[in-house]
């Protein structure tokens, strides 16, 4: 069924970053809070249409679609327990999958119309599915969390037709994010909390900060470790698979100390050769998103204070550019950059609170881009 929401017009303002003179543009302008997808989740229909995000204008954290062209916004559905930021574009589709406590959904971002893509209601032993739901580079089959009265974790891969839905791991543990191999969905990597990569006295298997689980078999193993005194965040899969992207950062002894050096690495799925891409002596580096054909990354920076840019990576050369200057204000819980490219590659869509609330916004990559957008 359609959604019969208002739409409400919000006027795109474009201005320059004061420090590189380059245009950006803020996209939502609504009382209350506006976020984009997490990093890895696209968040623009693939003719770039249309923009997905989440708010509270409403009191409650609810999606949301934005045509980028006029402005206009509609609310994509009015779910009782919607999943904040469980938001993410299904590849080679106009829908965007959502997931409340017992359902995911797929809304079609153009139309309205919605659709149960997994179903649990009547699942007496699955009280809550996790968050953000991630599918394969065809669309086809979605990898997620859930949990059972008991608090104990599982992970499930469905179709997103909604013809199979099967859990294939049982960890006592909380698993986080999930997130299923691009081009062999019987592949899931996937976090583990809480996470004791600082603690330099735990073996090699608890200080991993990502597994991969062989969904035919419901075997795990760890992939992603890093030697004591390093830690590895937010990573995520490159777009042919043949590579994991993560964030390495140091683990000092005391305050001061902590965090950097931090690099944006990755490690081969096949060999686990590990690569640099870039490291900082001074940034701290955060979130990243990088191009389909692995030249460029896109890197924010999470430091204390209301000064950090957004980077455009030059990943074979190991340089950086600043694209603008977010400046997010750290200490809001619900706000982070989370840059992510859009299916062009010639903008990043991030998230910045420096105007006083979390907004929205859009940054050209390069002069295309710009004239792209002021076309």
């Amino acid at each position: 069924m359609p959604n019969n929401t208002r739409p409400r017009r919000e006027n795109r303002r474009v201005f320059h970053d004061p420090a590189t003179g380059r245009e950006v543009w803020q996209m939502t302008g609504a009382d209350g809070n506006n976020v984009a997808p997490y990093m890895y989740a696209q968040a623009m229909t693939p003719d770039e249409e249309y923009l997905c995000f989440d708010s509270d204008r409403s009191s409650a954290w609810l999606p949301y679609r934005l045509e980028v062209a006029t402005g206009e916004v509609e609310r994509l559905a009015d779910f009782e327990n919607y999943r904040h930021l469980s938001l993410c574009m299904r590849p080679g589709s106009d829908e965007v999958m959502l997931a409340g406590d017992k359902r995911l959904w797929a809304v079609n971002m153009k139309t309205l119309e919605r659709r149960v893509m997994v179903e649990t209601e009547d699942r007496d032993d699955i009280v809550k599915l996790g968050g953000v739901c991630m599918a394969d580079a065809k669309g086809e089959r979605i990898a997620f969390s859930y949990q059972d009265s008991e608090e104990r974790h599982y992970i499930a891969i469905a179709a997103t037709d909604g013809s199979m839905f099967e859990t294939v791991f049982r960890r006592e543990e909380a698993v986080q994010h999930v997130l299923i191999h691009p081009t062999r969905p019987d592949l899931i990597s996937f976090a583990v909390s809480p996470d004791r990569q600082n603690d330099p006295n735990e073996t090699h298997e608890r200080r991993a900060r990502a597994w991969l689980l062989d969904a035919r078999t419901g075997h795990a193993r760890p992939h992603l470790v890093m030697p004591p005194g390093y830690r590895a965040t937010h990573e995520y899969w490159s777009h042919d698979g043949s590579r994991m992207y993560f964030h390495k950062k140091t683990v000092g002894p005391g305050p001061g100390t902590q965090w950097i050096p931090t690099w944006i690495n990755s490690i081969g799925l096949d060999d686990g050769d590990e690569r640099e891409h870039f490291r900082s002596d001074d940034l701290y580096l955060g979130h990243s998103c990088a191009t389909r054909d692995g030249s460029r990354i896109v890197s924010d920076e999470q430091r204390p204070g209301g000064v950090n840019p957004l980077l455009d990576i030059d990943a074979k050369a190991g340089t950086a550019r600043v694209i603008c200057w977010p400046n997010l204000l750290l200490g809001d819980g619900h706000c982070h950059v989370h840059p992510s490219l859009n299916p062009s590659e010639r903008f990043v869509v991030y998230t910045s609170n420096v105007s006083g609330r979390a907004e929205v916004y859009m940054a050209p990559i390069d002069e295309k881009g710009a004239a792209a957008g002021r076309a």
